[in-house]
């Protein structure tokens, strides 16, 4: 599945970066909840929401999928609202300075499964409404 490759890939690349240094990824999946806890940002929260829309992938609700997954790439979009965010290692915010190569991988991987859910949509409603005819 190609949306889930890029999603693991994403993790390993950078992802913010600050006036030092940047996080990848997989930094920015582990310590992104506390941005979601101080309202600095909500865009940890498209993670639950792409593991929901592959549960549903699977269970074959593909529209149900593609609604979680449009709403994962709007909320994903809010880091771009980020300031500053705490890594975990340094007792102050660190000012973010712009987002890597990661967020764009990341929100692909969103955009890739959501396109083949609205195609499975549209497909079953159209093997549905011509079964019925």
């Amino acid at each position: 599945m190609a949306s889930l490759g890029c999603y693991l890939w994403a993790l390993t690349l950078p992802a913010i970066r600050d006036s030092e240094s940047y996080l990848i990824g997989g930094a920015t999946l582990a310590f992104g909840w506390m941005q979601v806890l101080s309202l600095t940002s909500l865009a940890w929260l498209a993670n639950p929401l792409y593991a929901l829309a592959i549960k549903y992938t699977w269970r074959k609700e593909n529209l149900l999928a593609a609604i979680l997954l449009a709403l994962a790439v709007l909320i994903g979009a809010d880091t771009f609202r980020l300031e500053s965010y705490h890594d975990g290692t340094r007792s102050d915010p660190v000012a973010v300075q712009s987002v890597g190569i990661a967020f764009y991988i990341w929100q692909l991987s969103f955009l890739l499964l959501l396109a083949a859910n609205a195609m499975a949509a549209a497909f079953n409603k159209r093997a549905a409404e011509s079964s019925q005819s």
